[in-house]
């Protein structure tokens, strides 16, 4: 292994090596290719500057020959107008062709000036220009020793300021037209200048002077004047040559100066910061070290994580052969092709299959080492169908125990169906893994419970068959003789009423002490009992918390979770470890049962207001079972079907120790359940009222009057008696002798006319559950309004169980409390017009 660690770390070295120089090369190929489209640039960039600099002077000389066109044509139009005009005449005449030639320049602001006999003529009129003394100045005398020819002068007007002239002018007579270029001038015929962005332009005159500029420093108008002196200076000097060189602007940045010659001795500059051409180039620049950095770094994590995962692939490789030596036989199964390949085979197998082939081909193999049963339950559960239907539904573990032949034995195997995210969606595994050892040990572990189970049940039956009997036989006579005593002992009672209640208690008396002489004994059943630890507990606080951390569970898993509880005592004796054992059990099945939307309703409530049989109830929506399953439910390890999904198979040890739990503590179980629709299981359990005075909640005598009770017992002096005990109470009563009668007189009743029937149990030709039952499923709309109360001696756990089934609401014993019953019956009506009873 550590050969093998060496050489993928090497390998894994070895390839980012090769990456990283891959990678310097092409960085070192990019730059040098960058460099070279550098120098490029700057020549593209002088290039460019040069032919811009040479459009520039273009520009100006055509500006130029439009005021020597101008001139020129204002010396002619004036000679011609001298020959036969006079002053004024020639006068108003130039001045008209001033304006127009104004207008055409494109500058109308323009100033035209003539000279005419000593006479100085403008566009228009200027005050103060006769005044002008013309003929003493140097630029006049400099025009006319031109003799005719146009010529740009330098003129200090009466300010000091100065501005440029074009002029021209005849020595014969003295006469000159000249124009004013001032710097509006130059503004206006610079208006349509397009410069490169940030580029500078300035404009000399063959004297040096500044006539013109546009640039893009933020800073006084003479620092500018100077610093472009200091140019024009230079470009004299020859300090800056015409071929690209660079210089330094007044915001410190490199730029590129061009010049060129105008043909009047004007000189035009140009400057072009190299930012601006280079911006892009920079920005690309900036974007190739930032990728290349971001790679380099990615690079690093790569090489750094590649290490780390090499070592975790060995790892990782050494767990999954351990893994695999757990399983004799894997098989990758294609469901959409329907063929399997088998990666790791037993020796039998290999002989009789192919190493891959078509998946029919492999079970036939498989049913060939096993009994008929097993192989064709191994057909129908593990068929094509079956496991693309497993894989659509995404049950990831699918599988089952059986026993096959191996080297001649019989050996259990558990086969199991395996999908994961890491296959595709049509693949599957199917492995084989020997677990006869531990198999054998469950088989005898389940035997010796069965063993016990069989004969705590057989104790139980017979415990439960001897204090049934006789809780009846001894509950009639004592009903009879407490209820025939408060009805003597009644001030109201009429003599001869009196004298007949005490013979019926007399008679009573002498059966019930019949009974008590038949009876030797009675032995508590204490061998094989866990000691139960009765104390002083909050039962709606615990309950409470033990429900609370599966309801947690069922609701993060995308259930639905209600808890119910009806309990007029929270403070009882009971036993809390046994409770949450049994609780934890139902409640881990109800959540394990269930699946994603389902709903599950766990219920506490008192069997009546002072019993002490409460009943607990956990009713779900889940996979429910089968009917022919529910007998093998308490069957420690049992399941329906010999293959299925682990998560919903299998009862364990759960239930086996649910029912010992219940059994100890006197209590019942009850389970009723639907494949597809959901379980329901319930369970009574007696807690101890808490040994302490308490002030009994009257119940107010009238809140049963007036009432229409239906009262039904097959004893004639129980029925007599209940009838005069609710008769004395202001209540309507009507008898019956059995269920049958009691469903019959409720059919033929007014609806809403009967408000509640006292029923008793045990009952001939229909006993009390069946004939509740019935009434619930008549097709009447009190059928379920109807209060029924269960009045019998029969009070054990399953006695509860049979009346809730039956539909009744609630279950009291025998001899009856009449403060017991009213205050049961008030609390009913309670709900019932608060719409808790439907």
């Amino acid at each position: 292994m550590d050969r093998f660690h060496e050489v993928t770390k090497k390998r894994i070295w070895n390839d980012n090596l090769r990456t990283l120089i891959t990678l310097a090369v092409v960085f070192v190929l990019v730059l040098v290719s960058m460099l070279g489209t550098y120098k490029v640039l700057l020549i593209n960039l002088r290039k460019m500057g040069h032919e811009l600099i040479q459009s520039y002077a273009s520009d100006e000389e055509r500006s130029i020959a439009v005021y020597n066109t101008i001139i020129k044509m204002g010396m002619s139009s004036m000679e011609s107008s001298e020959e036969s005009g006079s002053p004024e005449e020639i006068s108003i005449k130039m001045q008209d062709f001033f304006k127009k030639a104004a207008d055409a320049s494109g500058n109308p602001d323009l100033q035209c000036f003539a000279i005419i006999k000593g006479r100085l003529v403008s566009t228009e009129p200027i005050e103060g220009l006769d005044k002008y003394d013309f003929e003493n100045t140097g630029w006049y005398r400099n025009v006319l020793a031109a003799d005719g020819q146009v010529i740009f002068t330098d003129i200090n007007d009466e300010s000091g300021a100065k501005f440029t002239v074009a002029a021209a002018g005849e020595p014969d007579t003295d006469c000159a037209v000249f124009i004013n270029l001032r710097k509006q001038d130059f503004i206006s015929e610079h208006s349509g200048l397009n410069l490169p962005e940030k580029g500078a332009y300035y404009l000399f005159d063959t004297d040096g002077h500044l006539l013109y500029y546009t640039a893009p420093f933020e800073v006084d108008e003479a620092s500018i004047e100077k610093y472009a002196m200091g140019l024009c200076a230079d470009i004299h000097n020859g300090k800056i040559s015409n071929e690209g060189d660079d210089i330094i602007d007044l915001n410190g940045e490199v730029r590129g100066i061009y010049y060129n010659q105008v043909n009047n001795g004007w000189l035009c500059i140009m400057t072009i910061p190299h930012s601006v051409l280079l911006t892009g180039f920079n920005n690309i620049i900036i974007i190739y070290v930032s990728v290349f950095a971001v790679f380099m770094l990615i690079i690093i994590f790569m090489f750094v994580h590649d290490i780390h995962m090499g070592r975790t692939i060995i790892h990782t490789g050494a767990i999954i052969r351990a893994l695999c030596n757990t399983y004799y036989a894997i098989y990758r199964i294609d469901l959409k092709k329907g063929t399997y390949d088998m990666i790791k085979g037993s020796d039998e197998m290999q002989k009789l299959i192919p190493r891959k082939g078509e998946f029919n081909a492999m079970m036939d193999g498989f049913a060939s080492v096993v009994d008929e049963d097993t192989a064709a339950e191994m057909r129908s559960s593990f068929s094509l169908e079956h496991l693309r239907e497993l894989a659509s539904k995404q049950i990831k573990d699918f599988g089952g125990d059986f026993l096959r032949k191996m080297n001649g034995d019989d050996k259990w195997v558990n086969m199991a169906f395996i999908i994961d995210e890491s296959l595709t969606k049509d693949e599957g595994i199917l492995v084989f893994r020997q677990i006869d050892t531990e198999k054998q040990q469950q088989i005898r572990h389940t035997k010796l419970l069965e063993s016990a189970l069989a004969s705590a049940d057989a104790s139980e039956k017979s415990q439960k068959y001897f204090f049934s009997k006789m809780s009846h036989e001894m509950r009639t006579p004592l009903n009879i003789i407490l209820g025939m005593n408060e009805l003597a002992m009644s001030p109201d009672c009429p003599e001869n009423k009196r004298l007949d209640y005490l013979k019926k208690i007399e008679y009573s008396g002498k059966d019930m002490l019949g009974l008590i002489n038949n009876i030797l004994e009675i032995s508590r059943i204490e061998d094989g009992l866990m000691p139960i630890d009765r104390k002083v507990i909050n039962l709606r606080e615990e309950f409470t918390n033990i429900v609370q951390p599966f309801r947690e569970q069922a609701v993060a898993q995308g259930k639905r979770c209600e808890i119910k509880i009806d309990i007029s005592k929270d403070m009882v004796m009971g036993d809390v470890l046994k409770l949450s054992q049994i609780m934890n059990n139902l409640l881990s099945n109800a959540v394990r049962f269930t699946r994603s939307g389902d709903s599950i309703t766990v219920t506490m409530r008192q069997a009546a207001p002072d019993s002490s049989n409460y009943i607990f109830t956990v009713e779900d929506t889940g996979i429910g079972m089968s009917e022919a399953f529910l007998p093998k439910l308490f069957t420690p390890y049992s399941q329906e079907n010999r293959f299925g999904n682990r998560s919903e198979t299998g009862g364990g040890l759960g239930m086996a120790i649910v029912k010992s739990l219940v059994t100890q503590k006197g209590g019942q179980i009850d389970v009723s359940s639907t494949a597809g629709k959901g379980t329901k299981v319930v369970v009574t359990l007696p807690f101890a009222p808490v040994p302490t005075e308490e002030t009994a909640v009257q119940a107010n005598d009238d809140c049963i009057k007036n009432l229409n009770m239906l009262v039904v017992d097959d004893n004639e002096l129980n029925r007599e008696l209940m009838s005069d005990l609710l008769t004395e109470h202001g209540v309507k009563v009507t008898p019956a002798c059995d269920g049958k009668e009691a469903l019959e007189i409720f059919k033929r009743s007014e609806l809403f006319s009967c408000d509640v029937i006292i029923m008793d149990m045990q009952m001939p030709v229909m006993d009390g559950c069946a004939s509740a039952a019935a009434i619930r499923a008549l097709d009447r709309p009190d059928a379920n309004w109807v209060i029924i109360i269960a009045l019998t001696a029969n009070s054990f756990s399953e006695d509860v169980i049979r009346t809730v089934k039956a539909g009744m609401n609630a279950h009291l014993a025998k001899p009856a409390d009449m403060k017991v019953l009213q205050e049961t019956i008030k609390k009913l009506l309670s709900e019932r017009s608060g719409g808790i009873m439907q």
